[in-house]
């Protein structure tokens, strides 16, 4: 723990905008996460202390985000190979750039690792449908209600410590609980309402983390609904690739900073979406 901390914190506060700006500059050195260094002091900040630490380190998570963000160019061009290793990635890097840099919390993959083996205990591993009602049906993750179009729900790490989150952060977290334990779940990018996309014997179905884990037939609800649009029946009848996931959830990311005037972080997340479309490949000379 470098021994000027416990002074700078003594600094948040202060009104002078020179003195701010060299408790800012002191802190880039923590890469934006100060939690292990706080609770390393056991420091006694106040509510406001914090969320003036969090706001002067959250520069420093874009940094972090904008530098270690890589997206391979197999991962756009092959999007139907499902490089679950590179979607978690991604997922952390926005887990870590959300995260107010000042609470404790275990990383992403390490939450994941403590739900699968959590599901192991509870013996819920033998059928999609087992693990859906240990997670979902049970209420052990619900929807956000409340808070809907929050930042927080594009917070893989929050969702799984809050247990509650959007439809997509709750299929997100059902795909990679599942990928764990041999199990099979995709995303079904169905429009207004993103869904789980599974498949058992020939037939495909929809699973609903966000209801209770409500299961559909996709053949019915066609059947049911003959003037459907083309996009929803592309999304019912094929499981969402794993960059178009990824855009979703940034979109919802830019709803959620244009309704809290985040204006600047919008032009930012732009620039992650870019990323992951087709134009990014550059063609080979």
């Amino acid at each position: 723990m470098p021994e000027n901390l416990p002074y700078i914190l003594q600094l948040l506060d202060d009104p002078d905008a020179s003195v701010q700006a060299a408790v800012q500059e002191y802190l880039y050195r923590y890469n934006g996460d100060l939690s292990n260094e706080l609770a390393a002091l056991n420091a006694s900040l106040s509510a406001a202390e914090l969320d003036l630490l969090s706001r002067y380190s959250m520069p420093c998570r874009w940094e972090q985000l904008h530098n270690n963000w890589q997206v391979p160019t197999s991962f756009i061009q092959n999007p139907h190979s499902y490089d679950w290793e590179t979607f978690e990635f991604l997922l952390s890097l926005l887990s870590d750039y959300l995260h107010d840099g000042v609470s404790i919390r275990p990383r992403l993959t390490d939450a994941l690792d403590m739900l699968a083996d959590e599901a192991n205990l509870k013996n819920a591993t033998e059928s999609i449908d087992d693990l859906a009602k240990f997670l979902f049906t049970s209420r052990r993750f619900t929807g956000n209600n409340q808070e809907y179009f929050s930042s927080q729900n594009s917070d893989l790490s929050w969702v799984l410590e809050s247990s509650i989150g959007s439809p997509i952060s709750l299929v997100t977290i059902f795909m990679l609980v599942s990928r764990r334990l041999g199990l099979e779940v995709y995303g079904c990018n169905y429009p207004g309402h993103f869904l789980a996309w599974i498949e058992q014997g020939t037939e495909s179905y929809l699973v609903d983390p966000y209801n209770r884990a409500r299961k559909l037939s996709s053949s019915e609800i066609l059947s049911k609904n003959p003037n459907i649009s083309p996009k929803a029946r592309a999304a019912l009848l094929a499981p969402c690739s794993l960059p178009d996931m990824m855009i979703r959830i940034l979109n919802n990311l830019e709803k959620a900073f244009q309704k809290s005037d985040r204006h600047e972080e919008i032009s930012q997340l732009e620039r992650l979406k870019h990323s992951l479309s087709p134009s990014a490949v550059k063609p080979k000379e």
